[in-house]
């Protein structure tokens, strides 16, 4: 079985809620540096992050287009954002078993046009857990 997920997170010396009102978007959450994240790791650095609102069991690139199809009407504002803040696509991909996924040229095409970089983790469970 697979699961997957993914966020836009920015990242860097900002206010989270000026990146709210820049994108007329409401993130998931937002964290501040020294705060901890849910891995209890303390951030170096403030951090807006958009959750995916697709289904855990749909493909991967299904959770990055939906992201993308949110920002695509915001793009001066996200070329501001990109000169000054780290802007990538977080995706968790867990699998019991062998698993994978790929990504077609058009969803990729829109790291490049955003300036997104991906950042993926990868958790394989054994299927015997």
């Amino acid at each position: 079985m697979l699961t997957t997920k993914a966020s836009i997170r920015i990242q860097g010396d900002l206010d989270p809620d000026d990146i709210s009102r820049m994108l007329a978007i409401v993130p998931t959450y937002t964290l501040r540096a020294g705060e901890s994240d849910r891995f209890g790791e303390v951030l170096r650095s403030n951090m807006w992050l958009l959750k995916s609102d697709v289904g855990n069991d749909k493909p991967l690139e299904q959770h990055i287009q939906s992201l993308f199809d949110k920002l695509r009407a915001k793009m001066p504002a996200i070329e501001k954002l990109r000169a000054n803040y780290k802007l990538d696509v977080f995706c968790s991909v867990t699998s019991t078993g062998q698993g994978g996924f790929s990504l077609n040229p058009n969803v990729l095409l829109n790291f490049s046009e955003y300036g997104f970089t991906l950042e993926v983790s990868i958790v394989a469970i054994d299927g015997d857990e």
